[in-house]
C-alpha cells in the first residue's frame, strides 16, 4: 500500500512537471501581449493650426476648433502561431508637445477600437485643442509633439506602440 502511494506521488509529480513545461509561455506571461502594435501613418504629419479667430482674407470671424490627425495602427503578430487571443483592443492615445525644450501641452484620447491580428485600423485623435491654442500657441511656432497608444490583448495583456513624431505649425488661415 506505501509503495503504490509512492508510485502515485511520483507519477502524479512527473504529470504536472510536464503539462507545466507545456505551458504557452507568451500566453502566459501578463507583461507582453501577443500583437505588436505599431504606428504605420499620420495624417497629416504636420498640423496648420489656425490661432486666429477671423478669417485674413475676409475679416469674417471664424470659431476655432481642435485640430485632428488620423492614425493609421496595424497589429503584427508576435509568432506565426499567434491565433485570435493576438487582437488587440486600443484603449487609449497619449499625446506630448514639446516647444523650446519644455513640455508644452500633453492630453490623452479615446480608444474603443480592437484591431484583428495582422489588421490596421485608423484612428482619429487630437492634435492640439482650442484651450492650448489660445493659451500657448503663438503665430509662427512650431511644435514638436508625439503620440502613442495603448490596450490589451484579448488575453488581457497590456499593449503599447511606439511613440511616433508629428509637428504643429501656428497660422493665420
Amino acid at each position: 500500500m506505501r509503495s503504490l502511494r509512492l508510485s502515485l506521488l511520483v507519477v502524479a509529480a512527473v504529470a504536472v512537471m510536464g503539462g507545466l513545461t507545456g505551458c504557452n509561455e507568451r500566453l502566459d506571461d501578463p507583461l507582453e501581449g501577443e500583437g505588436i502594435l505599431s504606428i504605420e501613418k499620420i495624417d497629416p504629419a504636420t498640423v496648420k493650426a489656425d490661432i486666429t479667430p477671423t478669417d485674413p482674407n475676409t475679416g469674417l470671424p471664424t470659431p476655432l476648433t481642435n485640430d485632428e490627425i488620423a492614425v493609421v495602427l496595424k497589429n503584427r503578430p508576435r509568432t506565426e502561431a499567434s491565433g485570435s487571443l493576438s487582437d488587440i483592443f486600443i484603449e487609449k492615445s497619449e499625446r506630448v508637445c514639446t516647444f523650446g525644450g519644455g513640455t508644452i501641452a500633453t492630453g490623452q484620447g479615446s480608444g474603443g477600437v480592437t484591431i484583428p491580428s495582422g489588421g490596421t485600423a485608423s484612428i482619429s485623435t487630437t492634435a492640439v485643442t482650442v484651450a492650448e491654442k489660445l493659451l500657448s500657441g503663438a503665430l509662427g511656432d512650431t511644435w514638436a509633439c508625439y503620440v502613442q497608444f495603448t490596450g490589451k490583448d484579448i488575453a488581457g495583456n497590456p499593449v503599447t506602440s511606439e511613440s511616433a513624431r508629428f509637428t504643429v505649425n501656428f497660422v493665420d488661415e
